[in-house]
């Protein structure tokens, strides 16, 4: 999986494989959460191809699905609000903060998941002082 990038530019263009990468992030951190017992919906779409663009409601859909992982298990201190944008003439659109904001704080909640499976004590093997 690629890493996940916050240090857009404005002078970036955002592109499919940013969307992909998004998307299968927050999969993976979903698959993470229900493997520990959270059940956060997330609504998910085939993979991003060339030349596809993002509605307004798919930017919807990827707010809402990082948002629920946040509130199905846990909002890191240094979690960015996902806002929407609207441009000058009053159409929604996505700007390099948002984008830097949605992988920041995917890092965030999968840093949370990382330091809490590091918190978990091993314990050995269980015997009941069997020889």
């Amino acid at each position: 999986m690629q890493p996940l990038n916050y240090n857009h530019t404005a002078q970036d263009y955002y592109n499919y494989t940013d969307l992909n990468r998004v998307d299968d992030w927050t999969k993976a951190i979903h698959t993470k959460l229900l493997d520990l017992g959270y059940n956060a919906p997330i609504s998910t779409r085939a993979a991003w191809t060339y030349g596809d663009y993002p509605t307004v409601a798919e930017l919807a859909r990827i707010r809402n699905n990082i948002n629920s992982l946040r509130n199905h298990f846990f909002s890191p201190p240094e979690w960015r609000e996902l806002k929407v944008v609207y441009r000058e003439d009053g159409r929604e659109t996505i700007t390099a903060e948002q984008v830097n904001a949605q992988e920041w704080d995917l890092q965030m909640i999968d840093n949370a998941i990382e330091s809490m499976l590091a918190s978990y004590p091993y314990a050995g093997e269980w015997n009941a002082g069997e020889a």
